[in-house]
Order: structure tokens, then sequence, then C-alpha cells
């Protein structure tokens, strides 16, 4: 399992836009990729259970990745992560 954490630089937090890119994003890669919060853990390709985490401005999130070449996903995922929330 390959992790890594990001501050919420987007001052409206992961509001249901940023949550469906995300989601959307996930859903490309074939390992599986859960997003932690508070100790509470999602999986990154559902919309909803993004949005139910609250995520606000300045948050620190986790990304945990596993499967086949999850260094390399964790590394496309933190940059895109780091454009787009």
């Amino acid at each position: 399992m390959t992790m890594f954490d990001h501050r919420v630089m987007n001052p409206e937090g992961v509001h249901a836009k940023l949550a469906s890119q995300l989601a959307e994003k996930v859903k490309q890669m074939p390992q599986t990729v859960q997003l932690v919060k508070d100790k509470k853990a999602v999986n990154a390709e559902n919309l909803l259970a993004i949005v139910g985490l609250c995520i606000k401005a300045d948050d620190i999130i986790q990304f945990k990745v596993s499967g086949e070449q999850e260094e390399q996903a964790a590394e496309e995922l933190k940059k895109f992560v780091q454009e787009t929330v």
C-alpha cells in the first residue's frame, strides 16, 4: 500500500464538482484507492462518500493506493490532486 497526504488548497473545500472529478479519475485506475479524513476511510470512487467527508479548505486528507504498480499510480493521483484539489 502506498500512501500520501494532501492539504486541501481550494477555498471552497471539496465540493460536488471536485468530488466528481476525483471519483472519475480514480475509476479510471485499476488500483484500489481509499480517501481518509479524520480516521474515516471511504472508497475514492464513490462520489457521495467523498462529499460525505465534508472536506474543507486546509483539511489534510490521505490517499491509500493499493494494487499492481501502486507507487506509479499514487504519483499520478498525487499530481492530479495537487492541480485540482
